[in-house]
């Protein structure tokens, strides 16, 4: 998206200069300068996003980059046996958090109880390798969406993301259809309450 818009206004711009100037080669300059654009947006946009996963989300000032911040970990932790640059960053980010981390009931504690869904019991913490931990890794990154509800309370996007994460990582039905519920009650755009009619089918066609 970021791409079409730079792209769209270095158009915009060469074709008023074509008006205003008598300078052959506008064309050659515009298509020249579309590759050029692309790699300056991706690379801003790995940088904001390598800035983001470094910082808390009580640090971060809007909902949408507490979403970069979730969503980019759970990419991470799929990724984590398969992607040596996904494992450094899991490493990275947990690290850093289980020195910081003052909170009693979070996952990384010891006194935390990790419920593995697929296994329908309790699991123990991996204190050696937390980040190659699946089900810590899933509990860890539902307090991070739970942190960013408190963050940012008014905020409906943060509550449908957290709804889906729920429905298809921690298989919870009920608690997922009340973060849609909730999320109705923030004033949705008409997209959102799209999204939220539409994952509210998928999860009720399941139960019926």
């Amino acid at each position: 998206m970021g791409t079409l818009i730079f792209t769209f206004c270095w158009v915009s711009v060469n074709a008023i200069l074509m008006k205003l100037l008598s300078v052959n080669g506008h064309i050659i300059i515009i298509f020249a300068g579309i590759p050029l654009i692309a790699y300056l947006v991706v690379s801003l946009r790995e940088k904001r996003i390598e800035a983001l996963i470094k910082t808390t989300i009580d640090r971060v000032q809007v909902d949408i980059d507490a979403l970069i911040i979730v969503n980019n970990m759970t990419d991470f932790s799929k990724g984590i046996n398969k992607d040596e640059f996904h494992r450094m960053a899991m490493i990275g980010i947990i690290n850093i958090h289980m020195v910081d981390c003052v909170a009693p009931d979070c996952p990384c504690k010891e006194e935390y109880e990790l419920f593995d869904v697929t296994s329908n019991q309790f699991s123990t913490l991996n204190e050696n390798s937390p980040h190659s931990d699946t089900v810590f890794l899933d509990h860890f990154i539902k307090r991070y969406y739970e942190d960013a509800i408190v963050k940012f309370p008014n905020s409906p996007a943060i509550n449908i993301a957290f709804s889906f994460y729920l429905f298809r990582v921690m298989k919870n039905i009920h608690a997922s259809l009340i973060e849609l519920s909730v999320a109705t009650k923030k004033k949705p755009s008409l997209q959102q309450q799209f999204t939220i009619i539409r994952y509210k089918r998928i999860i009720e066609d399941l139960i019926y």
